[in-house]
């Protein structure tokens, strides 16, 4: 395999590799902005892992806990929202939810979240989404291509007051 096909794979994986990146770092980002804005409600949690609750006359359940919350799994650092959902359906208490006015099926347990790693994957997916291209065009370029030099300027002054012939 020649080198230059192997850098343009590099930067193909390179640039994917940052999108998905961005793009996964950066939706809870936006929803932990965007959830500043929404309403508090009254929830009861109606297994240890779903919560129900009511805006107008529309009942809904949601299972996220946090905006950074995508995935079906609990990870570590949400165990303890895990664990405080589970003891609300123990001790069958009411509980608030923060809901999208907006999209009032979305809804979730706390507005914070830890943005330190969001931010880093993002940065390093960014980095990532401006290296790729860069190799692509490495590998894309010949290598005995050179910029076209700039047409040189004629150092021949104009005759001052003297009449002009075409």
């Amino acid at each position: 395999m020649q080198p230059r096909f192997v850098i343009g794979v590099i930067a193909l994986v390179l640039c994917v590799a940052g999108g998905f990146m961005v793009y996964g770092n950066g939706v809870p980002l936006v929803r932990e902005w965007r959830s500043s804005d929404w309403v508090r409600v009254r929830a009861e949690a109606i297994n240890p892992t779903t919560y129900r609750y009511t805006i107008g006359n529309a009942t809904f359940t949601s299972k996220v806990l946090a905006p950074d919350h995508v995935y079906e799994t609990v990870r570590d650092d949400l165990a303890d929202l895990a664990e405080a959902l589970a003891e609300r359906y123990r001790t069958k208490q009411p509980f608030t939810v923060f809901v999208d006015p907006t999209a009032p099926a979305t809804a979730m347990l706390t507005r914070d979240m830890d943005i330190g790693p969001a931010m880093a994957f993002g940065t390093v997916g960014l980095l990532f989404c401006v290296l790729g291209p860069f190799l692509g065009y490495l590998a894309l370029t010949p290598p005995d291509a050179k910029p076209p030099a700039p047409k040189a300027k004629s150092r021949a002054k104009p005759k001052r007051g003297g009449k002009q012939t075409a």
